[in-house]
């Protein structure tokens, strides 16, 4: 016994020869430490080295260490609902390359898919490619087309061919079936479309309506109700953000205010300053309902976007001066005393509208810009400091430019609130209530009941705040604005009913129904309360015509004021 060694309850014969033989045959006991193809010291199994002296299973021996050899496992997650689709991703748990001879086209022929074993109607595309030279990270995109609704439906996959997707050791996936529980899919039925698109469509004539409204008003000079109006639609698109579950036709209802929303308005012009002209900024990642409208989370892509609106804004403002001085200059040399009267009617209105233009400063069309921007640059910001990479410089960048901008965004409001005048104070907090709407949306976007809450607050709050400042509002302004953000406010209300039951596709279209019957009577009310703000100067001054039947241009009084001013 004294030629044996002792290890771990067994005896070995300890020799020269034995030694050498060890070497090869031994992995893993920890007779001869070191010296082994394969030594962890022990004999316990399934640690890669097992007690009868070879590899674990899926284990192999790579410089003395065993290692962990795994078979690629594909996945699969669900994404979103698009209309009447679900979309689901395809993924490994590792980076895979595809064997030779193989090609993407031929691995997605090899996919078999269901919905409760029945065969259903998919299509698959590629997202990150992949080929037979480097290992990458695959990822597949699946929609399932659906044409009733399914009751927690199961897809399920089977991979007819498992050779075709290999990992670095060489090895192929050991799952031929992979299913996952999908939730109930978001359908409509034909009659339910054609509602909707009519409904799409309605709302669409309704913008366009208020859009000629937004054209009249500039020319009328009341620049507050093209403020107003963009306000509106951009709250109402924006309810798109609340983080709930909506039925497909409210979400094709949000389509119709897509242009409100400053990217897809570069979009529509064909220009996007932060990307056209000579900035490159990196592409940051948020949450895909942000990524479906093309924001990017990097806050100097948003910086430009908005900053180039107010650049444009001065310039036109300082065009349109020196134009008015030009025509102002011109129409003084005018002899007017031989004009007939629909020329001279002409040169009346473009005097005053001249003259009324002249007066008007930069200062107050930027608090109208940026309480028009507000939405956009709190979003953008907020979206910034959630998701942005602050590790790269321009990440650390973007930090202090950010904080420093909303330091003083909130030091100009503080010096508006403390303003004696009433309507500053009134601006002060309608932006105020802008800036916690942009806040709530996407801090709280996680926790949709919270933010749900939180907006219905904000909106009742601003209510109340309204109806304490009516008898300083113009009657058509305060009863509009008091009316919307009360129905807004129930809209929220509904949205918190809407998440109660955001498992049941039938309940959920229904309330989509109600939410969009309450954004429609916002539409109408606020196209119904500009018509009477701006026709209502045009008929009393019909009314005080009509009255007096006075002789209209007496003198040639209306060009009293341009020859008493030097434009020069």
């Amino acid at each position: 016994m004294d030629q044996c060694q002792h290890c771990q309850r067994r005896f070995y014969l300890f020799s020269k020869q034995i030694q050498n033989i060890l070497k090869i045959l031994f992995l893993g006991d920890g007779i001869i430490l070191g010296e082994e193809v394969c030594d962890d010291g022990n004999s316990i199994n399934g640690d890669g080295c097992d007690s009868n002296c070879k590899p674990s299973l899926n284990s192999q021996c790579v410089n003395n260490q065993c290692v962990y050899i795994s078979h690629p496992m594909p996945l699969l997650k669900f994404i979103k609902e698009i209309d009447n689709s679900q979309i689901v991703y395809l993924t490994y748990d590792e980076q895979v390359k595809l064997s030779f001879n193989y090609s993407i086209p031929i691995f997605i022929k090899s996919i078999d898919s269901k919905i409760n074993n029945k065969v259903t109607n998919v299509t698959i595309s590629e997202i990150s490619s992949i080929d037979q030279e480097s290992y990458k990270y695959l990822q597949m995109e699946i929609q399932i087309q659906y044409e009733e609704i399914v009751t927690n439906p199961i897809f399920s996959i089977h991979f007819t061919d498992l050779n075709i997707i290999i990992n670095e050791f060489g090895m192929k996936s050991n799952q031929q079936d992979i299913s996952i529980q999908l939730p109930s899919p978001n359908v409509l039925s034909e009659e339910q479309k054609q509602i909707t698109q009519s409904l799409v469509n309605f709302s669409g004539y309704q913008i366009k309506m208020i859009a000629g409204l937004m054209l009249a008003s500039s020319l009328s000079g009341k620049f507050e109700i093209i403020q107003n109006q963009i306000d509106l639609i951009q709250q109402l698109y924006y309810l798109k953000y609340i983080n709930t579950r909506k039925g497909q036709n409210l979400i094709q209802f949000f389509e119709t205010f897509r242009i409100i929303q400053l990217t897809n308005f570069y979009d529509f012009l064909g220009f996007n300053p932060s990307n056209d002209l000579f900035f490159e900024f990196s592409y940051q990642k948020s949450e895909a309902v942000f990524e479906e409208d093309g924001r990017n989370a990097n806050y100097f892509s948003n910086f430009i976007q908005i900053s180039t609106v107010f650049v444009f804004a001065y310039f036109t403002h300082l065009g349109i001066k020196i134009l008015i001085k030009y025509s102002m200059n011109k129409i003084q040399k005018f002899k007017i005393f031989n004009l007939s009267k629909l020329p001279l009617f002409g040169l009346q209105k473009i005097t005053r509208f001249s003259i009324n233009n002249f007066r008007n400063k930069f200062s107050e069309q930027f608090k109208g810009l940026l309480q028009s921007l507000l939405y956009e640059y709190i979003i953008s910001s907020f979206l910034s400091l959630i998701y942005q990479d602050f590790n790269q410089v321009e990440g650390k960048l973007s930090l202090i430019v950010n904080g420093g901008i909303i330091y003083l965004l909130f030091y100009y409001l503080l010096f508006q609130q403390h303003s004696n005048k009433k309507l500053h104070i009134y601006f002060a907090y309608s932006c105020i209530q802008k800036i916690l709407f942009g806040t709530i949306l996407i801090v709280f976007f996680k926790s949709p009941i919270l933010q749900i809450q939180l907006c219905a607050l904000n909106d009742f709050i601003y209510f109340y705040h309204i109806f304490k400042l009516k008898r300083l509002l113009d009657k058509f302004e305060s009863f509009k604005k008091q009316l919307t953000h009360f129905i807004l406010f129930i809209i929220n209300i509904i949205y918190l009913i809407n998440e109660l039951y955001k498992n049941d596709p039938f309940k959920i279209v229904q309330i989509g129904w109600v939410i969009i019957g309450m954004m429609s009577s916002i539409l109408g009310i606020t196209l119904l309360a500009d018509i009477c703000k701006i026709s209502q100067p045009f008929v009393l001054n019909l009314i005080n015509r009509l009255k007096s039947q006075s002789p209209i241009f007496q003198n040639h009084e209306i060009f009293v004021q341009i020859q008493q001013r030097n434009y020069m």
